[in-house]
């Protein structure tokens, strides 16, 4: 399937639709849409069936998400740093600042070779970057090779 979106932001209702792939390996249409109906606490979970497709799809052409031979969505393993950055949740802390950085410099690679490579990227002008930006550079790049090992 050809990549319709050029956006790299996440659909609004991304973060929801991770935590129902956190809970079960795969999904479909209607299963997010049962999903979104109990995450959003209101009765009718076929009328989020649209809201699930729309989700989805937007997540496909991203290229966070595949489609298996049996029609399931799933995480794609083959995510790229940044691609794997933006499904991140957001936080208050170090580690929240350095994906929100990187999410938004759009000078930076979407993928780096090693820690090194990365950590280079960062201190080089302008970036610059701080010590608790390094550290938390190397923080979020460890989990990273963790999950894809």
């Amino acid at each position: 399937m050809k990549s319709k979106i050029k956006s790299r932001a996440p659909h609004p209702l991304a973060s929801i639709a991770w935590r129902a792939l956190e809970e079960k390996e795969c999904v479909d249409a209607s299963s997010l849409a049962y999903y979104f109906a109990g995450a959003c606490v209101r009765p009718g979970a076929a009328s989020y069936r649209v809201v699930a497709k729309d989700v989805l799809g937007y997540m496909h052409d991203q290229g966070l998400l595949v489609i298996d031979e049996q029609g399931w969505h799933r995480r794609n393993p083959k995510l790229s740093f940044r691609q794997w950055l933006s499904i991140l949740p957001r936080t208050d802390d170090p580690f929240g600042d350095f994906v929100d950085d990187v999410i938004s410099d759009r000078g930076m690679p979407d993928d780096f070779e090693s820690l090194d490579r990365l950590l280079m990227y960062l201190q080089i002008p302008p970036r610059r970057a701080c010590p608790e930006a390094i550290e938390a550079a190397t923080e979020v790049w460890e989990r990273w090779e963790r999950e894809r090992a």
